[in-house]
């Protein structure tokens, strides 16, 4: 084999290393993604637990609400603070300057998974809160209709 073979194979072999290497570091940091927001939503709903099971917070719809928009609103920017930065991966970049090769292997981490699973578990909140607000406005009607019964066949008792 003359030196060039060698290299290209050089070459080829480091490039699918590095895509190997790659792959790997892309599932760790996806791993690491995921346990980070399962902790911050177990963090979130255990807050939301606290305001539900404060039964001054329960009275008041308003300050229920607001409570609860609150917490989704600290874990929207917890999340989106997750997101990591575009990386862009390469090799070979300095070997190209020195020898005028046009060889360039570059590796970009795709966002668009770790956007896509924060965006889902967002909503996910969102939607958790918005039962939770729209059960407790629920139950305040039903109790503002019993107290309005209970008015009336008060005041038409005496």
């Amino acid at each position: 084999m003359n030196n060039q073979q060698i290299k290209k194979t050089y070459m080829i072999n480091n490039i699918n290393c590095f895509n190997e290497i790659m792959n790997i570091i892309q599932e760790n940091l996806y791993n690491i993604l995921v346990f980070k927001i399962q902790y911050l939503k177990v963090k979130a709903i255990n807050d939301i637990k606290e305001i539900i099971s404060n039964k001054k917070n329960m009275n008041d719809y308003i300050s229920y609400s607001n409570n609860i928009n609150k917490i989704i609103q600290i874990y929207e920017e917890q999340l989106t603070k997750l997101c990591p930065l575009n990386y862009i991966f390469t090799l070979y970049n300095n070997f190209m300057e020195n020898n005028n090769y046009l060889l360039n292997f570059s590796y970009q981490l795709p966002l668009y998974k770790y956007k896509n699973i924060i965006d889902s578990n967002i909503e996910y909140l969102r939607t958790f809160s918005n039962d939770l607000t729209k059960h407790k406005k629920k139950s305040l009607y039903n109790e503002i209709e019993k107290n309005k019964k209970l008015s009336k066949y008060i005041t038409n008792n005496r």
